[in-house]
């Protein structure tokens, strides 16, 4: 008789024994497990339910470090901390797996139970990365696939801006500008055909060896990086490295040649690549108009602002108009004041160094 008469407590009422007083009331409790329900626990003299503060004894709080924050199990098979949801019941970045928290690894990274395996962007180790997340990435290039290196701690494709290393990039010095996979090289940077080898300068000398699929400057070891201040030209006797900007034989482009025995030189008063012309005339079978001006050679009004003025290294002199990239003449290839006319690869007058009329700005001097 605790709650009411004849009203005994039991473990479904919440345990065995009747505890209490006239004044506070009278309520059905416990001294020890068993007298309580097979499913609860006697905490405090009361039977309750196993939760997350509660789990296998009184007091018994769930953590990540006992395997989850929630309590999972039945009063047959045990209780155990553990978790159903990673997201809630996990640290930041682990796995929920099997009812238990755990923290990614190698055999499971990713998704429970799936190894970290080469593929297309994944790497054979588990790593975790700023977003707390854990991802299949890499340590050294072989814990990623042929076709993938490891920059960063990441598998990415290897490109023309990564081919044989992390940010190596292809270009005229390394061999050409495609990165590709060749039998006796390997991985390496490569040429198809003259034009990859001689960049935006068609005056170059540079030309891809057949055999190696190398940009080579006269013989298979020697290459320069096709800049202007490393291009190759014809030199005294054959081919070779040359910095256009003050080689009398290359002066500016390759073949443009100053009158030395006159006394020009190349690259005086600070234009470089340009042929001084104080005692003869300026060079024009290669590139068109040019002429002297205060000790110059010229292009006309290259600017648009009526003062005659040198074509940068590297460049043509074009129809008396501009500057220009490619040859004059070559493919079309005449400057125009406004565009409108026919025009390519010229810096002043049309575009610079686009082979598509489209693309071009306005002319703005």
């Amino acid at each position: 008789n605790c709650l009411a008469c004849a009203t005994p407590c039991t473990k479904d009422t919440g345990g065995l024994i009747c505890q209490g007083n006239a004044n506070d009331g009278y309520q059905c409790g416990c001294d020890i497990l068993s007298d309580c329900a097979t499913d609860k626990l006697c905490c405090d003299q009361a039977c309750i339910a196993h939760d997350s503060n509660n789990c296998t004894d009184c007091a018994d709080t769930c953590t990540n470090a006992e395997g989850g924050l929630t309590c999972l199990g039945s009063d047959l098979d045990g209780w155990h901390c553990g978790c159903t949801d990673a997201g809630n019941h996990c640290d930041a970045g682990q796995l929920c797996c099997n009812e238990l928290c755990q923290t990614p690894n190698d055999n499971s990274c990713e998704v429970c139970g799936v190894a970290c395996a080469m593929g297309t962007g994944t790497g054979e180790v588990c790593k975790q990365r700023a977003d707390y997340n854990w991802y299949c990435d890499c340590d050294i290039h072989a814990d990623c696939t042929d076709d993938h290196l490891c920059c960063t701690e990441r598998c990415i494709a290897r490109t023309a801006d990564d081919c044989t290393d992390c940010n190596n990039g292809c270009n005229i010095l390394e061999g050409g500008p495609n990165c590709t996979k060749e039998p006796i090289i390997s991985w390496g940077c490569t040429c198809v055909n003259t034009a990859d080898c001689t960049g935006d300068h068609d005056f170059s000398l540079s030309e891809c060896f057949p055999s190696s699929k190398q940009c080579i400057c006269g013989v298979p070891s020697l290459n320069c990086t096709g800049s202007i201040s490393d291009m190759c030209c014809f030199g005294q006797t054959e081919k070779e490295c040359t910095d256009l900007r003050t080689a009398e034989l290359n002066c500016g482009i390759c073949g443009r040649v100053c009158d030395t025995g006159n006394g020009e030189t190349c690259g005086e008063s600070g234009f470089d690549g340009v042929c001084s012309c104080a005692s003869g005339s300026c060079p024009n079978a290669l590139d068109g108009a040019w002429f002297c001006n205060n000790n110059l050679c010229v292009c006309t009004d290259l600017y648009g602002d009526a003062t005659p003025e040198p074509c940068p290294a590297g460049q043509y002199c074009c129809n008396a108009d501009g500057c220009c990239l490619s040859a004059c003449g070559t493919g079309g290839n005449v400057c125009s004041d406004d565009c409108v006319g026919v025009g390519v690869w010229c810096q002043w007058g049309c575009c610079d160094a686009c082979n598509d009329e489209s693309e071009c700005g306005q002319y703005a001097p």
